[in-house]
């Protein structure tokens, strides 16, 4: 490998299996109300850009290639194979678009289940500010584009650019507002999973001409 691996690609690498979790619940949930043969129907168009990250040690997987092109390449990857099914599911119909905000709901709120689980305390907005930041794949963490701008016990603020997404989802096939969407009730079932007083909000805020924006979280 070209550097060490430290702490922060571990985490990228969990973020990029947690975005693979979300299209397998996608999955699922149209298997669950379409049947295995249809949903298989579906996502045979979907095919040449669905990926599943492989099994085995990050070290061993990278081996000596360049840490960072390594893990860029597999964020593409996941980002366009869950686009590529979600355009693939939503073509199917029968209340698509319905059926995929609960799923992506649900996935939201098993992510804070088993944070939950695992016995992480403190002020609710403090403890989601922290989850969000180990969930939400915004690019490299060089790339900043994720960034708490209002933080209190009652209100929680986080900006999102969401340009760094638009090639990925537009390589699978699925228009960036309706990824847009399906983030924001990810983010809904991710906040009221962890405390149900938690309520979610999304808001479109361009930076500088480029895809934006604001999630505010409040805890009533």
């Amino acid at each position: 490998m070209s550097q060490v691996l430290g702490p922060i690609h571990y985490l990228m690498w969990q973020k990029i299996a947690l975005a693979h979790g979300w299209e397998s619940g996608c999955v699922a949930a149209a298997e669950a109300a379409w049947g295995g043969p249809r949903t298989a129907d579906l996502l045979a168009t979907a095919t040449p850009h669905r990926w599943t990250p492989p099994p085995g040690e990050l070290a061993e997987l990278i081996g000596e290639q360049a840490i960072h092109a390594w893990l860029q390449a597999a964020v593409n990857r996941v980002e366009t194979s869950l686009a590529a099914t979600i355009a693939a599911l939503l073509a199917g119909g029968d209340g698509g678009a319905a059926l995929l905000a609960g799923a992506s709901r649900h996935h939201g709120g098993e992510v804070a289940a088993a944070a939950s689980a695992a016995g992480e305390g403190g002020p609710p907005l403090a403890r989601l500010t922290g989850l969000l930041m180990r969930c939400y794949l915004d690019g490299m963490p060089c790339d900043q584009v994720s960034e708490v701008v209002e933080q209190g016990p009652a209100r929680l603020v986080v900006r999102r650019i969401l340009e760094i997404h638009r090639p990925n989802w537009e390589r699978g096939g699925t228009p960036a507002a309706t990824m847009v969407a399906l983030q924001g009730a990810w983010s809904a079932g991710l906040a009221a999973g962890l405390d149900p007083r938690i309520t979610h909000r999304r808001e479109l805020q361009p930076v500088a001409g480029m895809l934006a924006c604001h999630d505010t979280f409040a805890l009533a």
